[in-house]
């Protein structure tokens, strides 16, 4: 087992691969947002999700540099503890984060949904609409040439 300063360090070291794990997920998760954030910005949400897209880019940045803090980490005891309390406190931090850009991401996709039906809807009522009155103009254009040339017969 490993010590530093003659003493065992087991329990940390398994804190500290709970945290890897953890921050693997969450990276993972971060990764996945940034996929789906990718996939609205091509549906002209640009502005929005470019500042989602950097908030998820600053997230994985600081989870990199904390799982790299980690790994490197070979001070005493207590600065271990340290680190891993302060770690814990931001991973919460960031998996709130990262559920409450989920939520918005989900919400924004369906808004987007209804107002594409909206659209669709409004686009069929418009060609039915100029349908039905070119129907009726020629219709009434029929009816016209027809009195004309009964007046024209008599």
């Amino acid at each position: 087992m490993k010590t530093i300063n003659g003493k065992l360090i087991s329990e940390e070291l398994q804190q500290l691969q709970e945290l890897t794990d953890i921050t693997t997920n969450i990276t993972y998760r971060c990764d996945n947002l940034e996929t789906q954030v990718t996939e609205i910005n091509k549906q002209n949400y640009s502005q929005y999700f470019q500042k989602v897209n950097q908030e998820v880019t600053t997230v994985t940045t600081y989870l990199q540099k904390a799982y790299l803090e980690i790994n490197n980490t070979s001070t005493s005891l207590r600065q271990v503890r340290q680190e891993v309390n302060t770690v814990k406190t931001h991973l919460q931090e960031i998996d709130q984060k990262i559920t409450d850009l989920e939520t918005q991401t989900q919400k924004q996709a369906k808004q987007l949904m209804i107002f594409k039906l909206i659209t669709i809807i409004g686009l069929v009522s418009l060609w039915l609409i100029f349908t039905n009155h070119q129907q009726d103009n020629s219709k009434h254009r029929n009816f016209r040439r027809s009195q004309i040339n009964m007046m024209l017969i008599v």
